[in-house]
């Protein structure tokens, strides 16, 4: 049996709840008997249903009370990872020379322009994890081709350092059951992208294919829907979902369109304000902001170059700073004139005028002294 469909049956059955007695009968048969049931046929000649008839017989009629505890064979041995922690590559895909990437964060953004590593990181995380990159699985190409640098001519392994759900820390083991609803290659959202145009049988087939349920999709779609509604349920959740993404997807074209009636009249208006501008030259925006905002002869640079000229030319820093110091040099100036008058206004105080007059009188006009 396919391991995958083992992990998908194993997730189903736990996730039923409030089953009638013959839902749990129904249950309980494709628990025990999944493998025959699959190597019985799909709906072709009815095989798969008269398998499924035969252990209904078996019953007698008698319907089973409780699910039973049914353990698939599913690899137990791989520690779980709870973290990548960095991602080494070297001569992979479009990386010719060693790199390191660092992905401890709890969110990790991808960018850049066409060629610049994306796919080829994408990539490195899948082989990685998965031992496999779904892209050269689906061309038939041969995965060490696949992988080489066409600089280098060489592939090598990536190199995944992450941590374990026992917090210990090491080189990620491959593991294609754990890890593969992690990844989606690009052929396969392509595919799901003209989902719109295919009648519902391809629309599941493309939905199982876009999560890499294709061999579980096989082993449901493989009973036939002539089954009384209250032994098997012939409805589907997904399909209920996929039924509602429908209506909001609706909803988001119904909004694009009301957007773009409303550009088409901004466009209208844009239009009529560029035909006031009369200037032949003038078609579209970037000609209008040209017409406007050149670096050179634009009609705002030629208006802001006209009115500096209408400015005096700005002082200088070092001139300022100049006159400052002679401002403070003139008051130091008037502070010692100031200073100066104060005292000789003192000493005109203690002059003896009659004395002075005196002496002044009694001076000899020949006298050096």
């Amino acid at each position: 049996m396919n391991e995958i469909v083992c992990r998908e049956i194993k997730r189903w059955s736990e996730t039923l709840e409030e089953l009638n007695e013959f839902d749990i009968t129904v249950v309980n048969i494709l628990l025990k008997h999944y493998s025959e049931l699959i190597e019985a046929g799909g709906t072709a000649g009815g095989k798969r249903a008269n398998k499924f008839a035969e252990y209904i017989n078996e019953k007698k009629g008698k319907c089973d009370k409780n699910l039973e505890a049914v353990q698939l064979e599913l690899r137990t041995d791989n520690k779980r990872i709870k973290r990548l922690k960095k991602l080494e590559v070297d001569s992979f895909r479009g990386f010719s020379v060693s790199r390191t990437f660092d992905l401890g964060k709890q969110y990790i953004f991808l960018y850049g322009p066409n060629g610049s590593g994306k796919s080829s990181f994408s990539e490195a995380l899948e082989y990685s994890l998965l031992g496999i990159v779904e892209e050269a699985d689906a061309n038939k190409i041969k995965l060490s081709n696949y992988i080489k640098n066409t600089t280098t001519k060489k592939g090598k392994k990536p190199i995944i350092t992450c941590l374990y759900d026992d917090d210990t820390e090491g080189v990620a083991i491959v593991d294609y059951a754990s890890y593969r609803f992690a990844f989606v290659e690009k052929n396969r959202i392509a595919d799901f992208s003209h989902i719109s145009v295919l009648n519902n049988k391809s629309q599941n087939e493309r939905i199982a294919a876009l999560f890499g349920l294709s061999a579980f999709n096989e082993f449901v779609q493989g009973f036939t829907t002539n089954f009384d509604g209250k032994y098997l349920a012939i409805s589907s959740v997904t399909e209920k979902l996929f039924e509602d993404k429908k209506i909001s997807r609706n909803a988001r074209e119904n909004q694009l369109l009301e957007t773009k009636k409303e550009l088409d009249k901004t466009n209208e208006l844009l239009k009529n304000e560029l035909n006031k501008l009369n200037k032949k030259e003038i078609t579209n925006v970037d000609d209008a902001l040209d017409y406007l905002d050149n670096s050179t002869n634009g009609i705002l640079t030629l208006k802001i170059a006209e009115r500096e000229k209408q400015h005096a030319a700005t002082i200088p820093v070092e001139t300022i700073e100049c006159f400052c110091c002679q401002i403070i040099e003139l008051q130091q100036a008037f502070q010692l004139l100031r200073d100066n008058r104060a005292k000789l206004s003192n000493m005109a105080l203690q002059v003896n005028y009659k004395n002075l007059y005196e002496i002044i009188s009694g001076l000899d006009e020949t006298d050096n002294s």
